[in-house]
């Protein structure tokens, strides 16, 4: 199953362009790994299947959707290099893993019972169930960086994109 295709897509901005043209096809149980030099628009095709950032041409499909927004927001798992998710806020490691949760139980409302539980159960496979009371602003960067993929393993998408996921990590 194709899970989302690009046809000619292109980025530009400013007469320079970022991506493309570019013709992809993601298909569903698929590995991609994106290699190029800095600059080269890796993190722009990353923005781009995230639904952040609009071709200027080309197309875009999401599978099976009649709203793309929808669409990204239950099935896309998105971890970009720079995430400081308000650091000086006083969540905990289970309330940022829980935020992968909101486009299922939706934004602001409280997590039920299968949230919960996909929240325990990502902690438990990136060994972070001892972590789950603590403030995220004291962890160390590569401890930030687990939680951030325990909150993608927690959202359950279909698509993850990962914008250098193991920087940090040991």
């Amino acid at each position: 199953m194709t899970l989302v295709e690009l046809m000619q897509a292109q980025v530009q901005r400013d007469g320079r362009t970022l991506l493309g043209p570019l013709d992809m096809r993601i298909e569903a149980d698929e590995f991609w790994g994106i290699v190029g030099p800095n600059g080269a628009g890796k993190s722009t095709l990353l923005k781009v299947l995230a639904g952040a950032l609009s071709l200027t041409s080309g197309t875009i499909h999401f599978s099976n959707c009649d709203s793309p927004r929808s669409w990204i927001r239950r099935n896309v798992g998105l971890l970009f290099q720079h995430h400081d998710f308000l650091p000086d806020l006083p969540f905990t490691v289970e309330d940022v893993v829980g935020f992968g949760r909101s486009g299922r139980a939706g934004i602001g409302r409280p997590l039920g019972k299968s949230d919960r539980e996909a929240v325990r159960c990502a902690l438990a496979d990136l060994g972070l169930e001892s972590f789950r009371k603590r403030l995220y602003r004291e962890l160390s960067g590569g401890e930030r960086q687990k939680v951030q993929l325990a909150r993608l393993v927690a959202q359950e998408a279909v698509l993850l994109l990962l914008d250098e996921p193991t920087a940090g990590l040991d």
